[in-house]
């Protein structure tokens, strides 16, 4: 009854040598090996534990494909602007958004915020969303455009504006000490 075949052997045969009188003699006997029972059953637990987390894994992935490519971008983002009232629902809004998520955010800085959304909550990714679309108006739109547009958030703007910009780009008017006017 010697189990070949199989990868946690039961029983095999096993030799073994023995001294008699001044002389050995080889014998070969079936022995079991009881801690392969064990083995087989403890691999066997591991085996299904491995099948079912690369289900898990691959309906996780695959939720996240579809949530990537068949979700909408501009909802997700647009949601967390309306949230914290940046955007209106003016024909300028809407193109400056589709030019924040297509061009600055892009693909990987929708997928970056919903990574965050998924261990942080609500409040702080309408944050980072927020300082991500002032930097975006401040820096790749244009500042006098934005204002035409949004005068009530021209103070907040332009306090940004001049942290935003290094002491050596500023000279003082010789006229009227403390005054700084950009170079």
């Amino acid at each position: 009854m010697y189990n070949a075949g199989k990868i946690f052997p039961r029983v095999t045969m096993c030799d073994f040598t023995i001294r008699q009188m001044a002389n050995f003699q080889d014998f070969t006997i079936e022995c079991t090996l009881p801690i392969n029972l064990f083995n087989e059953k403890m691999f066997i637990i591991i085996w299904f534990m491995l099948m079912l987390l690369t289900l898990w894994n691959t309906i996780s992935l695959i939720a996240w494909i579809g949530s990537m490519f068949l979700l909408s971008r501009r909802n997700y983002v647009r949601k967390y602007l309306y949230i914290s009232e940046k955007m209106r629902r003016s024909r300028m809004d809407m193109k400056h958004m589709r030019c924040f998520i297509d061009e600055y955010l892009r693909q990987d800085g929708v997928f970056t915020i919903r990574m965050l959304a998924k261990n942080t909550n609500d409040v702080v990714i309408s944050e980072i969303v927020c300082k991500l679309w002032d930097h975006f108006i401040l820096h790749h739109m244009g500042r006098r455009e934005f204002h035409k547009n949004h005068p009530t958030d021209r103070a907040n703007m332009d306090l940004e504006i001049e942290t935003d910009h290094h002491k050596e780009d500023y000279v003082t008017s010789p006229t009227t000490p403390g005054n700084i006017f950009p170079a």
